[in-house]
C-alpha cells in the first residue's frame, strides 16, 4: 500500500508538473508573440528614425548650400558697391573742380547781367530779372552740390555712420529695419 501511495503521489506530482509545464508554455509563447510583435515595432520606428534623419540631413545640406550661395552672392555685390564707392570717391576732387569752374563762370554771367539790368529799361529789365533769378538758382544748386561733394571726403564717425545705416535701411531697395 505504502507503493500504492507513492506510486499514486508520483503520477499526481508527474501530472501537476506536466500541467504547470503546459499553462507556461502556453504563456511563454504568448510573450514570445508579443516581444517579436514589439521587436518588429522597434525595428521600423528605427527605420522610419533613419528615412526621417536621412531626409533632415539633405534638407540641412540644401539649405546650407542656399545660405553660402546667398553669402557669396551677397559679397560679391558688396564687393561691386566697394568698388564703386571707390571709383565714385576717386573722382570727387575733379567734380568739385568741374563744379568750382560752372559756378565761377555763372557769377561771372550774373556779374554781367547786374550790369546790364542797371542800363535796362521795362519789358529788357524784366527779361534780365528773370534770367538772374534763374541763375541765382542753379548757383544755389551747384553751391549744394559743391558742399556734398567736399563732405565725401570728409571721414564719418563709426558712431554717426551705425546710426545712418540703420535709419535709412528701411528706405533702400531690400531693406530691414
Amino acid at each position: 500500500m505504502i507503493y500504492l501511495r507513492m506510486a499514486v503521489s508520483l503520477a499526481a506530482l508527474l501530472f501537476a508538473g506536466f500541467l504547470g509545464y503546459r499553462w507556461g508554455a502556453s504563456g511563454l509563447e504568448e510573450a514570445r508573440a508579443q516581444l517579436a510583435a514589439i521587436a518588429r515595432t522597434a525595428d521600423e520606428a528605427k527605420a522610419a528614425q533613419v528615412a526621417s534623419q536621412q531626409r533632415l540631413d539633405a534638407q540641412m545640406k540644401a539649405q546650407a548650400d542656399e545660405h553660402a550661395a546667398r553669402l557669396k552672392a551677397q559679397a560679391e555685390g558688396f564687393e561691386a558697391q566697394k568698388a564703386e564707392l571707390s571709383a565714385s570717391l576717386g573722382k570727387v576732387s575733379e567734380r568739385l573742380k568741374v563744379v568750382d569752374s560752372q559756378r565761377q563762370g555763372n557769377s561771372a554771367r550774373l556779374a554781367q547781367l547786374q550790369a546790364g539790368m542797371a542800363t535796362a529799361t521795362g519789358a529788357q529789365l524784366a527779361e534780365l530779372t528773370q534770367l538772374k533769378d534763374e541763375l541765382e538758382r542753379k548757383d544755389r544748386q551747384m553751391a549744394r552740390q559743391q558742399a556734398g561733394l567736399s563732405c565725401l571726403a570728409t571721414p564719418v564717425p563709426a558712431e554717426e555712420l551705425a546710426t545712418l545705416n540703420r535709419v535709412l535701411a528701411p528706405a533702400l531697395p531690400g531693406g530691414t529695419p
